[in-house]
């Protein structure tokens, strides 16, 4: 159960503080107390979505069905724009395409799932491919834009072999 919380509570701020304010601009301007709410809600459907697909996993495959089921509907598409993110080649591949490869990946994955039947290669498989193409072909597209200053200066300490300022002191 604590490995629940944990999660329920990582994702709730993954969600509250990093996707949220990127699809509402009313959402950017919460309160403290707004915030605080935004996460319990988030924190409450994670947990509730989580008991009704316990509740439901015989109809999943069982236990091991779900583990990739979930594995290829979420994880794969969400580790593209965490790994490739981080290096030089994709720094124009901002925020909107780490949403939009997710999404796209998350697509796939239900299509293979619940339309066209494919096998558990296919499942796991095509929603990275997708979600890497995507994130991808949306970053070149807004090369055109240029990178946001603090977006260079990360890159920037990324690319020098040397500890940062603030963990020299460590």
């Amino acid at each position: 159960m604590a490995m629940t919380t944990s999660d329920a509570n990582a994702i709730s701020s993954v969600f509250t503080r990093d996707i949220l304010p990127k699809l509402s601009k009313k959402t950017r301007s919460l309160s403290k107390r707004g915030a605080l709410i935004a996460a319990r809600t988030t924190t409450l459907v994670f947990v509730l979505l989580t008991m009704l697909i316990a509740v439901e996993q015989n109809s999943f495959g069982g236990v091991l069905g779900l583990l990739i089921s979930w594995f290829g509907a979420l994880v794969g598409p969400i580790s593209i724009a965490m790994l490739f993110g981080l290096l030089p080649a994709f720094r124009y591949s901002g925020s909107a395409a780490a949403i939009i490869s997710l999404a796209g990946g998350v697509v796939v994955f239900a299509l293979n799932e619940y339309v066209f039947h494919v096998g558990t290669a296919a499942t796991v498989g095509l929603p990275v491919v997708v979600s890497l193409i995507l994130y991808t072909v949306i970053g070149w597209f807004s090369r055109r834009h240029g990178l946001r200053p603090e977006v260079a200066n990360m890159m920037e300490t990324l690319s020098q072999d040397r500890p940062s300022k603030s963990t020299s002191s460590l």
